[in-house]
Formats: C-alpha cells, sequence, structure tokens
C-alpha cells in the first residue's frame, strides 16, 4: 500500500508542480507556433527549453530602439550578426562553428 501512496502524495505534495505545467504550456505553445510537429513525446527537461525559446516575430525592438549606444550596436553587428549573415567570408574561421563544451550558470 505504501509503495503506491507514497510517490501519489509525493507528486500532490510537489511545490514545482504549477511552475512545471505552466512551462510545459509556455513550450508547447512556442513549438507549435514555429511548426514543430511530434511535441507530444518530450520530456520535462526538453519542455523547459522550449519555454525558453525566443520567437523572431514576437521581438518588438529594434536597432532604433537603443538611443544612444551606437557604438555598442556596431560592436554587436560586427561580432554577432556580420558572422552569422556573411559567412564565406569567414569560413576558416572558428566563429561560425558550433561551440565546443558545456557552459554552466550558477545561480
Amino acid at each position: 500500500m505504501a509503495y503506491f501512496c507514497v510517490p501519489w502524495l509525493i507528486r500532490k505534495l510537489n511545490p514545482n508542480k504549477q511552475q512545471k505545467q505552466r512551462f510545459e504550456e509556455i513550450g508547447r505553445e512556442k513549438l507549435k507556433s514555429l511548426g514543430a510537429k511530434n511535441v507530444k513525446n518530450l520530456t520535462d527537461h526538453e519542455l523547459m527549453i522550449a519555454s525558453q525559446l525566443v520567437i523572431l516575430c514576437d521581438i518588438t525592438v529594434s536597432w532604433k530602439s537603443i538611443a544612444g549606444l551606437s557604438a555598442v550596436i556596431d560592436g554587436i553587428k560586427q561580432t554577432v550578426i556580420f558572422p552569422v549573415q556573411r559567412k564565406e567570408l569567414l569560413r576558416n574561421s572558428t566563429l561560425t562553428n558550433p561551440p565546443r563544451g558545456i557552459l554552466f550558470k550558477i545561480e
């Protein structure tokens, strides 16, 4: 009896249950808006990552919205956007290669 009751009780008393459900809903909505299929078979971790996706159509900020930071804007365009848009110019560079390793963020 305890074998069935304890896991059920733990699931019911889980303080992160509502947050987990919210992430699942957001993740499924974002994946569907991107046209992804088979979103039913994803793990909790995959749905958590999907909930953090940034959809380009949802971004309302433009470069004109950033006033007074023209040097910063130019730096971002040169180091981030230019290598992605013009890969043929940086064929031998490691900037356009996928990253190696794992970056951990601890808060």
